[in-house]
């Protein structure tokens, strides 16, 4: 896993429940007391399932089976697995266009791709 920091294999280890008890106790406190270490935290889990949807070459094989076990087993991490992957959906779509040229009558067509993934009820006004 040479592309990951040490702090990241850290938080690896972590998801992956492979750290020593204590190490894990302190982790949970410090991600529980320091804001900013908390939100490194929040991104790392972020890009973790970004590496794990598009990036599997970042892991090892016992790695992705481990981390699907994770993932499985949240209603968390299955949530940000469906719209990381409904995102890239729809980003990839060819009638997505460029930032700059992106208008308001765009957004009713990416609201309704959520739609199904949270089950929402809204009304375009």
């Amino acid at each position: 896993m040479k592309s990951f920091e040490p702090l990241e294999r850290v938080f690896l280890h972590y998801l992956l429940n492979q750290l020593p008890e204590k190490e894990k106790e302190a982790l949970e406190l410090r991600i529980v007391q320091d804001e900013e270490f908390y939100l490194q935290f929040v991104l790392f889990e972020s890009e973790l399932i970004d590496k794990y949807l598009y990036e599997r070459e970042s892991f090892s094989k016992e790695q992705i089976n481990a981390l699907a076990e994770v993932f499985s087993g949240s209603s968390k991490y299955l949530e940000q697995l469906k719209l990381t992957a409904t995102l890239k959906k729809c980003i990839d779509k060819k009638d997505v266009v460029k930032r700059e040229e992106y208008t308001f009558t765009r957004v009713p067509s990416i609201l309704f791709e959520f739609k199904s993934l949270f089950g929402l009820r809204y009304e375009i006004v």
